[in-house]
């Protein structure tokens, strides 16, 4: 199943770029995964911009705020990937987020910080085409917004934030909750 990402939402006026990082200890491998991401008939470079890190932390707050799908390692040294995914996501939630890595036994404490799938780094090949593929789709839900237009003025609610909807008479009422996402 290939889903297209929606490029006319990515580049309107050159914003909203996909931002994906990958985060290994192991420099050879997260450029090998840059490599193969680039590779895929998804990635278009007008709209999607990846970085990769090999050192854990580097990872700030700026950095995890503006990043949109994120490939992290769970063993890295003396940094656990689960650890540093908890702090990631005490910053924000709105990113996906794609284990990579040979410890399929973290499964179970993926769950904990909304791990999106786990990619085993021997099954790369095999998997990352069908996992990026759907970890697009994810972020593109994320954007999807309606657009409410009153007395010639619109604006957008990300269906994210909307609760709920009511009318009184001839008003709409829409209860959101939260901030934007980024």
């Amino acid at each position: 199943m290939s889903t297209r990402f929606d490029k006319e939402i990515l580049t309107k006026a050159g914003e909203n770029m996909l931002h994906i990082l990958i985060c290994d200890d192991d420099r050879t491998f997260a450029d090998f995964l840059s490599q193969q991401i680039t590779l895929l008939p998804e990635f278009d470079r007008r709209c999607m911009k990846i970085t990769t890190l090999d050192d854990p932390r580097a990872i700030d707050k700026s950095v995890v705020e503006t990043s949109d799908l994120i490939f992290l390692d769970i063993d890295m040294g003396d940094i656990n990937g689960l650890s540093l995914a908890r702090k990631m996501r005490s910053i924000s939630k709105s990113f996906i987020l794609i284990f990579v890595t040979n410890y399929g036994e973290y499964a179970a404490e993926g769950y904990e910080v909304n791990a999106f799938r786990f990619l085993p780094k021997l099954q790369l090949k095999a998997k990352l085409s069908d996992y990026f593929s759907k970890a697009l789709a994810a972020c593109q839900s994320k954007n999807r917004t309606i657009n409410v237009f009153c007395e010639g003025e619109s604006t957008s609610v990300f269906l994210d934030q909307l609760v709920y909807a009511e009318t009184d008479g001839r008003a709409a009422i829409l209860h959101i909750n939260g901030t934007p996402p980024k």
